[in-house]
């Protein structure tokens, strides 16, 4: 469905990831995940997306950067 916005959730945690996930997706979103900064760039770089939840300490590059 075009209409649904795109989360991207950026955690370290996977249960956390995991969490984020079903409780957006009940919501109606679609969502994306990233294990870290650096991943979540990436993915950033390569299709839009509409709010990001983000953990601010991860390995290689953290929340804030």
């Amino acid at each position: 469905m075009a209409d649904r916005k795109t989360v991207l959730v950026v955690d370290d945690a996977s249960l956390v990831r995991l969490y984020y996930r079903s409780a957006l997706q009940k919501a109606d979103f679609a969502v994306e995940e990233a294990m870290n900064g650096l991943e979540a760039l990436e993915k950033l770089l390569t299709r839009p997306i509409d709010l990001l939840i983000v953990d601010v300490n991860m390995p290689q590059m953290d929340g804030f950067s």
